[in-house]
């Protein structure tokens, strides 16, 4: 229990809410896809929780909530920016990612 504790204080929850409430507001469903715009929450989970925990101290969780949101509206529009910027690039990483995970998959199953 206090390894759950440790990793979900109060300011990591406003983190998580303050950057899921941005993402929702951000993330255009109709534009993405459901399945894109759960994977760019996530994302923006992800950056506010890592920002937020690097640059603040837990004692106020009220900026780790502002972050999170001002995190979870940039998550969307950055993720489009590199896209935009190397689509190559970015499908030859989702590519590979993808590669990596099947043969991690298959490797499991062979045991």
């Amino acid at each position: 229990m206090d390894l759950f504790e440790d990793a979900f204080s109060v300011a990591i929850v406003f983190a998580i809410g303050g950057s899921l409430l941005g993402s929702l507001i951000a993330t255009d469903v109709k534009r993405y896809g459901r399945t894109l715009s759960g994977l760019m929450v996530l994302a923006g989970i992800v950056l506010s929780v890592s920002v937020a925990d690097y640059f603040f101290s837990p004692v106020h969780p009220w900026l780790y909530g502002g972050v999170g949101v001002f995190c979870g509206i940039v998550s969307p529009a950055l993720l489009d920016a590199l896209k935009g910027m190397a689509p190559k690039a970015i499908q030859r990483l989702i590519n590979a990612l993808c590669n990596r995970a099947e043969k991690m998959i298959s490797d499991s199953e062979k045991k």
